[in-house]
C-alpha cells in the first residue's frame, strides 16, 4: 500500500507592526494618479504564497505586504477595472517582488539585521552587513530571495 505523506503544517504568520507603519510612510508602489502619494493600505500579496508556508483562509506574512494606497488597495482585490488594468500594465510581478525585497532591507537595516543574499537565492547573517543583488531579473528567483529572507525571520524569531 503506497503511503500518504501530508503537507507540512505552515508555520506560524510572521506580524509586525512596525513593518506595516513602516509601509505605511512611503508613496504607493504603483503612482496612478493623485490618490497614490502614500501607501496607507499595505496589501498583503498572495502571488507567489504557498509551499507549506499558508493557505487559501489565511493571511501572507506582514513582510509581503505592498505598499498601496487606498484606490489601489481596493483595485488589487476588486481584479477589475480601468485601474487595476492600469496597475497591472505598469508594474510587473518582477518589479513588485524587487520591492518588497527593497522595503524588507532597508526596514531590516533600521532593525539591525545583518544578512547577506546570494546569487541562489540563499542567505546567511553576517556582520558585515547587508547585500543585494539587483542584476537577479526572472520572478522565480526573487519570489526565492524574498522566501529566504522571510524564513530567516522566522529561524530569527524561533518560529518553526
Amino acid at each position: 500500500m503506497k503511503q500518504v505523506t501530508p503537507d507540512p503544517k505552515p508555520r506560524k504568520r510572521l506580524v509586525d507592526k512596525g513593518f506595516i507603519a513602516y509601509l505605511k510612510t512611503l508613496p504607493c508602489i504603483y503612482q496612478i494618479d493623485d490618490k497614490c502619494r502614500e501607501a496607507n493600505q499595505p496589501h498583503h500579496d498572495r502571488t507567489g504564497y504557498g509551499d507549506g508556508k499558508g493557505c487559501a483562509a489565511r493571511r501572507p506574512d506582514d513582510y509581503r505586504a505592498l505598499r498601496t494606497c487606498d484606490a489601489c488597495h481596493d483595485s488589487l482585490h476588486a481584479s477589475i477595472g480601468p485601474r487595476y488594468r492600469e496597475m497591472v500594465a505598469k508594474i510587473g510581478r518582477e518589479d513588485i517582488l524587487r520591492d518588497q525585497i527593497n522595503n524588507l532591507f532597508v526596514w531590516g537595516k533600521m532593525q539591525g539585521w545583518e544578512v547577506e543574499v546570494y546569487r541562489n537565492g540563499k542567505i546567511r547573517g553576517v556582520t558585515a552587513g547587508i547585500v543585494m543583488f539587483y542584476q537577479i531579473d526572472t520572478a522565480e528567483m526573487l519570489e526565492r530571495i524574498l522566501d529566504s529572507l522571510i524564513d530567516w525571520i522566522a529561524k530569527e524569531r524561533g518560529i518553526g
